[in-house]
């Protein structure tokens, strides 16, 4: 009977944790991060009377969204405005999608890694209407995953407390 009221209680104190865990578990549905959602709107830079342009700042970055800045902003500071690249950035694979005057578009694949590294690079200056992506890395393991294992260690510490307190007080 102890035992019982002793893992009662132990489970009382964790069970939020564990109906967050399990909505996750049991959840089909999964929100797609297009990289914009509606209202994502900034004006970056704090430059009075500036002409700005719009670039685009989508995938993983964390402001997505459409980035109103002043003409010929760098690369680097843009990619500032935009809070820089998340956790979950691919950063070998940016890529920067603009069109010239005729509709052609130009790809200019980054590894900001190297980008970064380099010390004599020649500044990359955005244009009106670029795009610049971020992809998502390829994880480790699934969230489903994730979830799973933190389901089960949670369960096997509460059956672990029980049997320590069970030992206790059988004492």
């Amino acid at each position: 009977m102890k035992l019982f009221f002793s893992t009662l209680i132990i489970a009382s104190f964790l069970s939020p944790s564990l109906a967050q865990a399990q909505d996750g578990l049991l959840s089909t549905s999964r929100k797609v991060d297009t990289g914009l959602s509606s209202g994502s709107v900034y004006y970056s830079g704090n430059y009075p009377g500036a002409v700005l342009m719009r670039v685009n700042m989508l995938g993983e970055v964390q402001r997505p969204g459409v980035h109103h800045m002043p003409i010929e902003t760098d690369f680097n500071t843009a990619l500032g405005f935009a809070g820089g690249p998340t956790r979950f950035a691919n950063t070998k694979n940016a890529v920067i999608r603009r069109k010239d005057g005729k509709g052609k578009e130009e790809v200019i694949d980054l590894n900001l890694n190297n980008h970064f590294r380099e010390i004599h690079r020649e500044e990359l200056r955005l244009r009106p209407n670029d795009t610049l992506y971020i992809p998502q890395t390829q994880a480790v393991i699934s969230d489903n995953t994730f979830r799973v294992i933190t389901v089960l260690s949670f369960v096997t510490g509460i059956i672990l407390s029980a049997v320590s307190i069970h030992q206790l007080t059988k004492e």
